[in-house]
């Protein structure tokens, strides 16, 4: 709807669910994987809108593709009508310590512009970023 305001507007040091967010994805696809089974097996996965992912192994093969690719794609799981992509950003050490973030209305982007386009230059911006941190 144009117009309209998307209530995610995500913000530095903003906390979201690690589970259903691109940015919690692409963290947790930093760590080992029994470690994030672990962590899955004491989390509640909240229902947020009817695309929210809530099944443990689904949840955990979206993160093992997270870790494959590079980055991190929720298509409306945390607002109807939002996506967002997440890439890693890491230390000198090689280690993920954070991550950058990008959302839109999913009545503008579509998946080849995300994928295609914007993911690739994200990537390009962490690396840049990632040099910088200690």
């Amino acid at each position: 709807m144009p117009g309209r305001r998307m209530a995610y507007v995500v913000t530095m040091g903003m906390r979201l669910p690690a589970f259903s967010s691109a940015s919690g994805r692409v963290l947790l696809a930093a760590k080992k994987e029994a470690e994030v089974e672990a962590l899955l097996s004491v989390t509640t996965v909240k229902k947020q809108t009817g695309h929210t992912i809530l099944q443990r192994k689904a949840l955990l093969k979206i993160i093992q593709q997270a870790k494959a690719d590079g980055f991190a794609v929720n298509r409306e799981e945390l607002e109807d009508g939002l996506i967002a992509v997440s890439v890693p950003l890491t230390n000198r050490a090689g280690m993920v310590v954070t991550s950058l973030n990008m959302s839109a209305s999913t009545s503008r982007v579509t998946d080849q512009i995300t994928i295609g386009k914007v993911v690739p230059r994200m990537k390009d911006a962490a690396e840049q970023m990632s040099k910088l941190l200690p």
